[in-house]
Parts: structure tokens; C-alpha cells; sequence
């Protein structure tokens, strides 16, 4: 993986996405094949080891015949600007690895087995399953502001990547608080059910966390890797703090204090980097969150009756997944487009952009 880092980045920087997520693609399906192959062959866990040797193989050949070969050599100078600034990157990212990961371990050493379990399920539903697919436009972020004319360009691009993230979140998430009773049982079985209320105030965890994706990528874009360093620390320190803390009292108090600390997290980064370093003001940030949230707002206030309503009448989840599901989507498309139509339009145009622009590249 490690011969691929350099291919992938030049990728990544002119912006050829669909040739990635081809290349992502052959890997996953050959890591798969090699896996299931070795399995019948009669391996055990080594299957599942070599088949992800696979995939990582695969992906690195790819990229290396995809982007233009560089020939190594020393230019101490652009050696030096390079380790300065990636020495404060990586270890932003190493912060942010710890921050997505020391709850379960102090979870893990001051409750019970089932609690961190029940935790862990409700944490991967609620926060890091919309991850994946506001990880998109996470992907996308440095690459696009790397590319940006000047700042002024980049702040654009940024609000209108929040406007998007929040338009097409928020909805899945409130829904999944509207649903989580159905939901959960149905997709893991009975016994995830203590999950349910935590995955629903973590649901709002997870919309805290769809806000901000995009704003450390800017920040260090614009060049200022350290103060997305100093801000990670802080938070990761607060959180330490918390997560201790509410773990005496049980899970729901855990997930309640996550989840408004996640919410004050987003407030800090909205304050410290997106307005601090990059000059966007926060009047300017509320207006972009405002109609996802407004809209989403009122698809919970009718979705969630609706599904309360049919499954005391005895109906079967998934009717009651898919009745209310089908409330929650139109009221809140219906809301967004009658009351925020400059923002519908505005994510529009930008999903053509980015389509365009993949379309473009050959």
C-alpha cells in the first residue's frame, strides 16, 4: 500500500475520482474472489488475511499504472517544506484516529461487556455508518481546495460542501431516529434491542459530525496543518474528560453526553477553524446548516408520530419502516424545495458539477 501512497495522491490531485474508485473497485472484488477461493481451498482465517493482501496488492498496482511514473530524487528544500508540513498533518491524523477510538477503550475498561457492545452498535449506526457516505465529500475536500484559485474560491467551495453534506444527511439521520425501534431489531435481531435508544441520540451525534467533515481538509489546504493539530488535541483531551466521566453513571448517560459534546465539538471547529483561520462567519455557517435542519425538523415531526402510531397498532416493521420511511422523504423534499429553494437548487447544480467533472477526466 505503501508504493501506491504517492500514485494516488497525484490521482487524487487532478481530480480523476472515477479511475480511483475503478481501481477501488477491482481490488474489493479480486480481494473477495481470492478470499472465497482460498476459503473452498479449505484455509481458515488465513483466507480472510490474504484476501485483504489481495485487495492492498490489486490497489497499488493500479494506481501505479494509472498515474505517471516519478523518478525518485533529493531536493532537500522541497524535502524540508514537505516534512514540516506533514509532520503537524500526520499527527492531526493520528489525533483523530485516537478521537474515533479511546470511548471503547475507556468504555471497555469501566462497564460491562454488554454495555460496550450495545455502545459500539449503536455508535456504527448512528455516527460511522453516515460517515461512509459523507466520507465523500470528506474524500473529495482536500483534493477540490487544494485546487482552488485563492481563498475566497476555497470558502465557497466549503460552504457549499456544507450545505450538500447537511441536505443529504440530516434526513437519513432524523429518519433513523423516527425508525431506530423498527430498524435496529429488524437489521441485527431482538437482542440489539438496549441499542435503540442509543443509536437515536447518537443519530444526532452523527449529524454533528456530518457538519464538520470538510473543515480540517480546508484548513490544512490553506496551509495551517498546526492549528488543526491544536484543535484536535483539545477536543480529544475535553473528550477523554467526558466519556470518563458520564461512564459511571451507564450507557444512556454515556451517549447523551457524547452526543452534546459531539454538538459542542462542531460549534469549536465551526469557531476555530472555519472561522478563526479561514475568515467564514458563523452567521454564514447557520445559514448553510439552517434549511437541512429546518427541513429535517419537520420530516421527524411526522415521520416519528407515524411510525409510533402504526407499530402500536400491531403493524409489521418493515410496512412501518417503509410507511413512515416514505413520510419522512417526502415531507422532507416537499420542505426544502417549498421553503429553501435556493439551497435544493444550489446542491443540484453542485452533484452536476462533480458529476461533470468525474465524467470529464476519461
Amino acid at each position: 500500500s505503501g508504493l501506491g501512497a504517492i500514485p494516488t495522491a497525484m490521482l487524487q490531485r487532478e481530480l480523476k475520482f472515477r479511475r480511483l474508485s475503478e481501481i477501488e473497485i477491482l481490488a474489493a472484488v479480486a480481494g473477495i474472489a481470492a478470499a472465497i477461493a482460498l476459503a473452498v481451498a479449505g484455509f481458515d482465517g488465513e483466507a480472510l488475511v490474504l484476501g485483504g493482501v489481495v485487495t492492498a496488492g490489486v490497489g497499488t498496482v493500479g494506481t501505479l499504472l494509472s498515474s505517471r511514473p516519478v523518478l525518485p530524487r533529493w531536493r532537500r528544500q522541497r524535502a524540508r517544506r514537505i516534512a514540516s508540513f506533514g509532520a503537524f498533518t500526520a499527527l492531526a491524523a493520528v489525533i483523530g484516529t485516537l478521537f474515533n477510538h479511546v470511548d471503547y477503550a475507556i468504555l471497555g475498561a469501566r462497564s460491562s461487556p454488554q454495555e460496550v457492545g450495545f455502545y459500539w452498535r449503536a455508535y456504527q449506526v448512528g455516527v460511522e455508518y453516515q460517515g461512509k457516505i459523507s466520507g465523500i465529500l470528506a474524500r473529495l475536500a482536500f483534493p477540490i481546495f487544494s485546487r482552488t484559485a485563492n481563498l475566497d474560491q476555497m470558502r465557497r467551495v466549503r460552504r457549499r460542501m456544507l450545505r450538500v453534506q447537511t441536505i443529504v444527511m440530516y434526513p437519513v439521520l432524523t429518519a433513523l431516529i423516527a425508525l431506530a425501534p423498527e430498524v435496529v431489531p429488524l437489521a441485527f435481531g431482538d437482542a440489539w434491542e438496549p441499542a435503540v435508544f442509543p443509536t437515536q441520540i447518537l443519530a444526532v451525534a452523527g449529524m454533528a459530525t456530518a457538519a464538520v467533515a470538510g473543515s480540517a481538509q480546508m484548513t490544512i489546504a490553506a496551509g495551517k496543518p498546526r492549528a488543526v493539530l491544536w484543535c484536535f488535541s483539545v477536543l480529544l483531551a475535553g473528550y477523554v474528560v467526558v466519556v470518563t466521566w458520564a461512564s459511571t453513571y451507564g450507557l444512556r448517560t454515556v451517549v447523551v453526553a457524547v452526543a452534546i459534546y459531539q454538538v459542542v465539538l462542531t460549534a469549536v471547529q465551526f469557531y476555530y477553524l472555519d472561522y478563526r483561520q479561514m475568515s467564514i462567519p458563523l452567521r454564514d455557517t447557520g445559514r448553510d446548516i439552517f434549511p437541512a435542519l429546518v427541513a429535517s425538523l419537520i420530516s421527524l415531526a411526522a415521520s416519528y408520530p407515524t411510525a409510533r402510531l402504526l407499530a402500536e397498532a400491531g403493524v409489521v416493521d418493515f410496512i412501518t419502516i417503509l410507511v413512515a420511511g416514505t413520510v419522512a422523504v417526502a415531507t422532507y423534499v416537499l420542505a426544502l424545495r417549498l421553503m429553501f429553494p435556493a439551497s435544493w437548487h444550489q446542491t443540484v447544480e453542485l452533484f452536476r458539477a462533480l458529476v461533470n467533472r468525474g465524467g470529464g477526466e476519461g
